[in-house]
């Protein structure tokens, strides 16, 4: 099959490079209340002036002009927060949210203009100066606009036209406001010692660092930035770079200054304020950079970031090896947020860490929290040389950054354990008519919720499946060689990568000779492969004589065509059922995860149908040989090797929720056993997510009571995780409502956990309508207190009928992902019309009716 793959062009690689042009004669100005800075010698506070507000409605073009371009910022922060309060003597309204500040941003004017078009969010202007760097001169402006529209422009109209090839500044003093939502420079919460702690940290990515200071705030205008931080006592500052200097200023009040960073992007600006403790790796690596990992105290004290330091340390040193460019800083920094809107974010020399993505503890965490942690900080290290390094230039080649570094975590993963195989599938999204193309226009991404809509499954797995294609395709030593970058091109401002379209079809294959005949081998290139019926029928009685015949990743790969050909009505719908059978003889997880994954879309559809029935059936009857391959481990509490490990969660998932009555028994009585005695978990930590979840789906309110303790009590997130997933599992209606209610108050559910909460509920089949009649009636409060969540809620509507959702008013179906969702429900709803009686039909002359009407 990979004749059938076109490229017209291997590899081409585009170089813009900026350089900064030396500045003089500038005097820095640095504005901090007067008490805390005497003795700083600031410039005095301009005048205040009132902007005038344009009228709302996004203008033609939403995008900067491009006739300035920024060279260099100098940025004083100052973040009122208070490190903590003691609830019971001071009311939590004390608390300043407030940060103060300003910057001065050096560009030079490449088009001659009278205006000056930045962007600036929710931020209050307090006085600018625009000074004439070439002269030193002040420059007079008339006024200044502020767009309240989805532009988020700052317009400044000068009195005289700023001369092209002039190098200017401008100067802003402003102040802001820092909430809980996640965005921009925002407050996160946490309980210590008695006290409730507060840390200011930043999540620039896509567009918030306007909501931080006036700036050029697109990915193709980098500058260096030279930042200060006014924080509290005993508070430390972290930034992207090293620290240059630390001074008191008071009883009260620190400064810290970091270095210039290199030329980058504004998404990329990090900085923290907390009194986090850190541990760190013992001696810098081969390549002298110093990696700290920050975190909660007693995280840090009970070595839970351990395990991310330690991989970090590996993984940055395999990169540098692997790119041949060698790590820009001489430290690392891994800060570990109590709440993150994603994952992770790949700050360059800070990155940020939601608690649940890096925390490892030997007793509690199981293989997949370190499979998990691995594919995290592979992801996030990548982007230090693709995305930071070189940088698309605009969202709508977001791919570049986002598929480089999904496609080089798949190599860190497999140089820190190359069993765990893990393998990640793009193609769902991509087949619908909604899906978008890797690169889209750029004039179709303009506003902040298009940008957004970019961070998809597409930019992620396709695009690191394609690198994976080309790779195969020009071979792995020819792959690696092309994207290296030379040490003497290191001062970029930017690199971009084109790859060429890739013409991708699928292909017949037709066996002769009474043979039959394998295509994409491995699975390397991204997409179908369809045969004669002839020769399906000779794969799959290969399979169900000897599946070790066929290569591991193509017997998932062959069940996934299948089944996915089915739904495309290119096949009869009872192959991809027929894929299966060999499950019976085979123990392996990655053709088991797949079979579970496109027979869970049989589940969804047919969960309420005559057809559920006999399919349970036949999952039982499917199941029960590998259940009883892994009884005694579970039984006991104990696992396999690394390489089986995870198929033991499969055995375990697919046989309770299908009715085993061995497995609900065990399930029950493990957990059981736990509630008997609180200070001892005897359950295996692999096995927790799966006995968790299936004890509170065979269990009562008694179970899910004491999982919902546990869950309050708990202060480690992966664990806290694990029981959040597993009060989603309760088939009691009253349960679930329960802990929907739960997800309006933060002080139950943190803010970052609500829309996974309701997702897994949105995914018990029990629970869907439930989710989405929540979603409709607390909708105002999520689109207010959850914007950059839209896409989320997006995906939550994905997993609940179509018969609920189609005519719902509340989200524009100009929207691509709500696009995406009702393309998806009526094309399932015609499926199921096409296709419930054969499925039925299948199921009982797999299990015999009997069976069915007994169950």
């Amino acid at each position: 099959m990979a004749t059938a793959i076109y490229v017209s062009k291997v590899f081409a690689i585009i170089t813009v490079t900026l350089t900064v042009s030396a500045i003089a004669g500038i005097v820095t100005m640095m504005i901090v209340y007067e008490a805390q800075i005497a003795g700083m010698d600031p410039t005095p506070r301009p005048t205040t002036l009132p902007p005038t507000t344009l009228p709302t409605g996004p203008p033609p073009d939403m995008r900067l002009p491009g006739n300035l371009v920024p060279k260099s910022y100098k940025l004083f922060l100052q973040p009122h927060l208070y490190p903590s309060l003691n609830m019971s003597d001071v009311n939590a309204t004390d608390q300043i949210n407030v940060f103060t500040g300003n910057s001065t941003v050096f560009f030079q004017c490449v088009e001659k203009t009278k205006t000056i078009i930045l962007h600036n969010k929710n931020l209050t202007l307090l006085g600018l100066i625009v000074t004439d760097c070439d002269s030193g001169k002040l420059l007079p402006f008339v006024k200044y606009l502020q767009y309240d529209d989805w532009t988020d422009f700052l317009e400044i109209q000068m009195s005289d036209a700023l001369a092209e090839g002039g190098n200017y500044s401008l100067f802003v003093d402003f102040q802001g406001e820092m909430a809980e939502d996640l965005e921009g420079l925002y407050v996160s919460t946490y309980n210590e010692d008695g006290l409730k702690k507060f840390i200011a940290s930043t999540q620039m990515e896509p567009t918030s660092a306007r909501k931080v200071f006036p700036c050029f705030d697109e990915p193709a205008m980098k500058a260096t930035f030279d930042v200060t931080i006014i924080h509290r006592q005993p508070t430390i500052a972290l930034g992207n770079w090293p620290k240059s200097g630390s001074r008191l200023l008071d009883d009260d009040w620190s400064a810290t200054t970091f270095f210039a960073t290199k030329l980058m992007s504004t998404y990329l600006l990090a900085f923290s304020v907390s009194e986090f403790p850190y541990t760190e790796n013992p001696k810098p690596n081969v390549n002298g950079v110093k990696i700290k990992t920050y975190a909660r105290k007693e995280l840090i004290e009970a070595g839970h970031a351990v395990y991310a330091t330690n991989i970090a340390d590996k993984l940055l040193n395999y990169y540098v090896k692997l790119f041949n460019i060698t790590y820009p800083l001489q430290k690392l920094d891994q800060f570990v947020v109590p709440e993150h809107r994603a994952a992770a974010m790949e700050n360059w020399g800070l990155i940020m860490y939601d608690e649940s993505a890096v925390l490892f503890d030997s007793k509690t965490s199981g293989q997949r929290q370190k499979e998990w942690i691995v594919e995290i900080v592979a992801h996030e290290l990548a982007h230090q040389w693709f995305g930071n390094l070189v940088t698309m230039r605009w969202w709508n080649d977001i791919w570049l950054n986002e598929g480089f570094a999904t496609y080089m975590a798949n190599l860190g993963l497999a140089q820190e354990e190359p069993t765990w195989n893990m393998r990640q599938n793009a193609f769902e999204v991509d087949a619908l008519n909604s899906s978008h193309p890797l690169s889209s226009p750029a004039v179709d991404i303009q506003d902040p919720g298009q940008i957004d809509e970019m961070f998809s499954s597409i930019s992620y797995l396709k695009g690191g499946a394609v690198l994976r294609m080309l790779e195969d395709f020009m071979t792995e030593s020819s792959f690696q060689k092309g994207i290296k970058v030379r040490d003497d091109l290191l001062p970029l401002s930017q690199q971009h990568f084109i790859v060429p379209s890739l013409p991708v079809r699928m292909e017949n294959f037709i066996s002769n000779g009474g043979k039959w005949i394998l295509a994409n081998i491995n699975a390397t290139g991204y997409y179908r492969v369809n045969y004669d019926p002839e020769n399906w029928k000779r794969l799959l009685d290969q399979l169900e004589s000897n599946p070790n015949a066929i290569p591991l990743m193509n017997r998932g790969q062959l069940i996934d065509d299948a089944f996915h050909l089915t739904r495309a009505k290119m096949v009869n719908v009872t192959l991809g059922l027929n894929t299966t059978r060999f499950l019976q003889n085979d123990t392996a997880c990655l053709p088991w995860s797949t079979a579970i994954q496109n027979l869970n879309y049989f589940v969804e559809m047919f969960d309420r149908s005559l057809v559920y029935g006999p399919m349970q059936a036949y999952m039982r009857k499917l199941v029960t040989p590998l259940y009883m391959h892994f009884k005694d481990y579970t039984d006991n509490s104990t696992i396999p090797i690394e390489l089986y490990q995870q198929n033991q969660l499969n055995a375990i998932n697919v046989a309770c929720s299908n009715g085993l009555p061995e497995c609900e028994i065990m399930a029950v009585k493990m957990f059981r056993n736990w509630m008997k005695n609180e200070t001892y978990n005897s359950i295996h930590p692999n096995l927790r997510p799966a006995i968790y979840c299936q004890a509170l789906a065979a269990g009562g309110d008694m179970e899910w009571d004491f999982a919902w303790r546990k869950y309050q009590e708990c202060t480690i997130s992966p664990d806290k995780h694990l029981l959040a997933h597993a009060l989603s599992c309760t088939k009691k209606i009253w349960l679930l409502n329960r802990l929907l209610e739960y997800t309006l108050d933060p002080e139950k559910i943190r803010k970052a956990d609500v829309f996974e909460t309701i997702m897994n509920v949105g995914a018990n089949a029990v629970g869907q309508g439930l989710a989405w009649n929540f979603i409709r009636a607390h909708w105002e409060t999520f689109h207010e207190e959850y914007v950059f969540y839209s896409r989320i809620f997006i995906f939550i509507i994905c997993i609940i009928p179509v018969k609920l959702v189609a005519d719902s008013a509340l989200i524009s179906t100009s929207n691509m992902l709500m696009n995406q969702a009702i393309e998806q429900t009526q094309a399932n709803n015609q499926w199921v019309k096409e296709n419930k009686q054969t499925v039925l039909e299948w199921f009982l002359a797999e299990t015999g009716s009997e069976e069915w009407y007994s169950t």
